[in-house]
């Protein structure tokens, strides 16, 4: 099963969006934070993830932190906005977002956002998914200050330094 996360700058939007979505879906959201930089970390989970981005924040906002990349099998974002664009979708588009819904949203919008997540997720077998070779090692061990350690798995090359982080693929 998949974990809900909703990120919103505003307290109050946090409650209002969480008890819509608990009564429309009749599912709890896992985790809130009023932090942008927490979706920094959520993006780099290797479990199977819907985060709620909340009306507080713009598309603009997340740009940055979403062009970094992250694992679209594992993570499916959805931008709740006030009102939507063609620019918005384009941008929305751009970054691999999930899925753009309307707030306050209605019951069907967002069951079916829910729902394609869920059955992709199964589709996917995404809860067994194994992790990528080496990577339990990699990310167990401390890198040090001026140690460096390479990993080298299928079709890419990774370097990761205490100094710098250089990606290869």
């Amino acid at each position: 099963m998949f974990e809900i996360y909703l990120i919103d700058k505003a307290k109050e939007n946090i409650g209002n969006i969480s008890r819509l979505f608990k009564e429309i879906t009749n599912l709890e959201i896992t985790k809130t934070s009023i932090e942008l930089e927490d979706l920094k970390k959520i993006l780099h989970t290797m479990k199977p993830l819907i985060v709620l981005l909340g009306t507080s924040y713009t598309i603009e906002d997340i740009e940055t932190i979403l062009k970094s990349g992250f694992n679209s099998d594992l993570i499916k974002i959805v931008l709740l906005v006030r009102t939507n664009s063609v620019l918005i979708l384009k941008k929305a588009l751009d970054l691999g977002i999930y899925d753009i819904i309307e707030f306050p949203f209605d019951k069907e919008n967002i069951n079916k956002t829910i729902r394609r997540a869920d059955i992709f997720f199964k589709s996917k077998n995404v809860e067994s998914f194994p992790p990528p070779e080496g990577y339990k090692k990699v990310w167990e061990k401390r890198i040090k200050k001026n140690n460096d350690f390479q990993h080298e798995g299928r079709n890419r090359k990774i370097i990761l330094s205490s100094k710098s982080c250089n990606r290869s693929v």
